[in-house]
């Protein structure tokens, strides 16, 4: 109504503007304008009635449904824009789910298996209450964690130190609209940009005597962020190396957001910002500091600073170790952080009632002091509430939000004790495994009933009105390893005086090929698979060495033919999958080690099935080359070489 009301007021001006009243003038109308009034009252009335048909007179369409304005204004019943084919998969998915319910409940009525015995492993391919259906972490909103802290800002008037997350800076400062229209008319460089970012970053701390930039590093082998990143890269199907210059114009939004997906560039782009603020250095009263992983510089002196390197995969860890050497080298003025992620503000809660000290996080226009954050009971397990429920490098559980969890934590003090020893050492005992799986029972999902999470898998079955998957706890396996990242992830939180972080790698992480792997190794993976799946198919038909339990429950006398069908199955699946992927064993070993190759013929062969515009002559004469250089030779092994 308020919206016609406008519309009626801005006629109404209208027409004064262009003085067309009044309208009683004597002038006479033209034939054409009074049939088009007459149509277009016959058309309204048609309408109108539609209308009334549609919504007043039968139940298909609410009376308060939106009218769709897709073309002009019609009253017509909108057209589902959903395509035909996502409503078969969707009628597909459901019919599935149909079946599978039906089954269940068939198998538990008939009293053939136990529920909870057949819920007791995943029956779907991921375990749907952590994952998505491509294998992705289920992200929770972290930020809902930060609405239950306190966050009451201070008035720091004293000097400070400032700990910079520069990956947050590196979002703040890239250039919109109104920056890319420049005064000069010159378009926007990368001069431009890392001005930008400078000045955001003094302005941020105009009080702060000393600065720290720190970085994520980029150089290491694997960390728990790998998956995210590699996200990230999808959909990109080529990022270009981007050799960042000053003078240089800046790139399009897509396309910086583009050259970000890439590990070398954001290397190149650290690099850049570090030689700009080393000239900045020089002409401002503050102290500057570049840190990046196990490098750290201070800017204004050109010196390294050995006591802030630290072999870490995350900035946000990086952080806090900072803080801690600080505290440990006397300082006891007030450090305030500069960071956004959930992840910091929750280790701010519990590092803050550590350490002594004044320690202050930076907010858009204010400073919040972190010991007041939260309770002295709940910094205690704050972090392992964190992990537990998701974080960056966890998934959350499908929904169950931070909010309710935290709430129910703060006023059980059980389940405070479950959660108090996650973290604790950096191997998880089946004792705090059983806690944690203790907490995700009784406080994730309500059931303080059930012993284990077959059980409770199973009473929740029961309990929920539209069977699904997804609303079950997860099995024991994937809570097992949700738990065992968490209990990482807690544990490096719990110790920021620790500069080497040990691998994730047997912690909830598990490493396939690799990065900084050669075809060689996944070849020799996949070789090596194949013919255990032979050795397998022969055991079962045989002695069922690698078969102990089924060996028990048989007692030698049933041989599980179905087991062998399956296997065979397998072997030529897996055989046939990997039919186009062949590669020589002399390529091989040239990839391992070009002085590995004895057979030079039978090596350009090989090579020439992969590569058939390369000449045999010539890879024969420079592997031979390459194999006789004695300083290389010198550098690896002395492998003598046969021609034949």
């Amino acid at each position: 109504m308020r919206e016609d009301e406008q519309c009626v007021q801005d006629l109404v001006e209208c027409m004064h503007e262009f003085d067309t009243f009044p309208f009683d003038t004597a002038s006479t109308t033209s034939d054409e304008l009074v049939a088009d009034f007459n149509s277009a009252h016959a058309a309204g009335e048609k309408k109108l009635t539609h209308f009334l048909e549609e919504r007043v007179f039968n139940k298909n369409t609410s009376l308060h449904a939106p009218v769709p304005l897709c073309k002009r204004l019609t009253f017509a019943k909108a057209l589902s824009k959903e395509k035909p084919s996502d409503e078969l998969k969707a009628k597909a998915a459901e019919m599935e789910r149909s079946a599978l319910k039906a089954m269940i409940n068939l198998v538990e009525g008939s009293q053939l298996v136990n529920l909870p015995e057949l819920l007791e492993h995943r029956i779907v391919e991921e375990c749907v209450p952590l994952f998505n259906s491509n294998g992705t972490f289920r992200k929770t909103q972290k930020s809902m964690l930060v609405q239950k802290l306190s966050l009451e800002s201070v008035d720091l008037q004293e000097s400070y130190i400032a700990l910079v997350d520069m990956g947050m800076i590196w979002r703040m400062a890239t250039p919109s609209a109104e920056d890319r229209r420049t005064q000069d008319g010159n378009p926007y460089k990368w001069s431009d940009y890392v001005h930008k970012l400078s000045s955001i970053i003094l302005a941020r701390h105009h009080n702060a005597h000393r600065i720290i930039c720190v970085n994520d590093p980029y150089d290491t082998a694997y960390s728990t962020k790998d998956d995210e990143r590699d996200l990230r890269v999808q959909g990109n199907t080529h990022v270009p190396n981007t050799y960042m210059k000053l003078g240089d114009a800046f790139p399009t939004a897509r396309m910086f957001k583009t050259l970000l997906c890439s590990s070398s560039n954001k290397g190149r782009l650290q690099k850049m910002i570090c030689s700009y603020l080393t000239d900045l250095a020089q002409s401002v009263d503050v102290e500057i500091v570049y840190s990046v992983g196990s490098h750290c510089t201070n800017l204004s002196t050109q010196q390294p600073m050995q006591n802030y390197s630290f072999d870490q995969s995350e900035a946000d860890t990086v952080l806090f170790s900072t803080y801690v050497v600080l505290r440990e080298s006397g300082y006891s003025g007030p450090v305030v952080i500069d960071a956004t992620d959930t992840d910091v503000y929750v280790a701010a809660a519990l590092i803050s009632q550590q350490l002594p000290g004044m320690l202050c996080i930076k907010r858009k226009q204010e400073t919040v002091r972190c010991c007041d954050m939260t309770t002295d009971m709940m910094a205690d397990c704050i972090v392992q509430l964190h992990c537990m429920t998701g974080c960056d490098a966890n998934s959350g559980f499908y929904g169950k939000g931070k909010k309710s969890v935290y709430d129910q934590v703060a006023k059980s003090p059980v389940a405070r004790q479950q959660l108090s020893r996650c973290g604790d050492n950096l191997a998880l005992t089946e004792e705090v495994l059983e806690q944690l799986f203790a907490f995700t029972r009784s406080i994730i999902y309500g059931d303080n009933k059930s012993k284990t999470m077959a059980e409770a898998r199973a009473a929740k079955w029961r309990t929920i009105k539209k069977k699904s998957f997804i609303r079950l706890p997860p099995d024991a396996d994937s809570l097992r390893q949700h738990c065992l990242r968490a209990n990482y992830l807690a544990y490096l939180v719990r110790h920021p005086s620790l500069k080497h972080h040990p691998s994730p790698i047997g912690h909830g992480w598990e490493l396939l090929q690799g990065k900084n792997n050669t075809v060689c190794e996944l070849m020799s993976a996949v070789r090596a698979f194949q013919r255990k799946l032979e050795v397998f198919k022969s055991d079962l038909q045989e002695g069922l060495l690698h078969f102990p339990k089924l060996l028990e429950q048989t007692k030698g006398d049933n041989r599980p033919q179905n087991h062998v069908g399956f296997l065979e199955k397998l072997i030529e699946n897996f055989k046939t999958r990997f039919d186009d992927f062949r590669l020589g064993k002399q390529v091989l070993l040239y990839i391992e080690n070009p002085f590995l190759v004895r057979n030079v013929r039978e090596f350009s062969a090989e090579a020439q099935q992969i590569f058939p515009w390369a000449s045999a002559a010539s890879l024969q004469s420079e592997l031979i080359d390459l194999q006789e250089n004695l300083a290389l030779k010198e550098a690896d092994c002395d492998t003598p070489t046969s021609p034949a």
